[in-house]
């Protein structure tokens, strides 16, 4: 073992920790991936895996393309939560709690049609109201930014 090396000591167990030598690559191939671009595969002396890491890696994306579906998945989920859908003027919501089912009736109104719901939650009961009354007039709603 080299000396000149520090050993430390695991913190709960107190045994010596050796630091792992690091495998060298001997040299790369280039790689065709599931996003169409080419990317270089490690390949390594002693690897047993070899075929199994090459197939993974090409039903893979390359980094950068992960990155850019990341990124586009992170500004769409901003997007969704910064607009946020109103009932227009003149519609009218009424609820009803029945205590011997625990359930609430409600029913919204929005431009003439009557949406009615019986749930077990009035959060649940204004939700299941919205979407419905979002399915049917998808225009009747107004979309407030936050």
């Amino acid at each position: 073992m080299n000396d000149t090396v520090a050993l430390q000591r695991c913190k709960t167990c107190k045994q010596k920790l050796v630091p792992k030598p690091k495998t060298l690559s001997i040299g790369t191939e280039k790689l065709l991936v599931a996003c169409g671009h080419l990317i270089a595969f490690d390949l390594y002396v002693k690897d047993p895996f070899r075929d199994g890491r090459r197939e993974k890696a090409r039903a893979r994306a390359c980094s950068a393309c992960r990155q850019a579906r990341v990124e586009a998945e992170v500004a769409a989920a901003k997007e969704r939560r910064a607009v946020k859908k109103r009932f227009p003027d003149g519609a009218c919501f009424s609820a009803v709690y029945d205590a011997a089912e625990m359930q609430w009736t409600g029913t919204l109104t929005i431009m003439g049609v009557t949406f009615e719901k019986r749930v077990g939650g009035i959060r649940a009961l204004l939700n299941n109201l919205l979407s419905e009354a979002d399915k049917a007039h998808p225009d009747a709603l107004v979309k407030v930014s936050r």
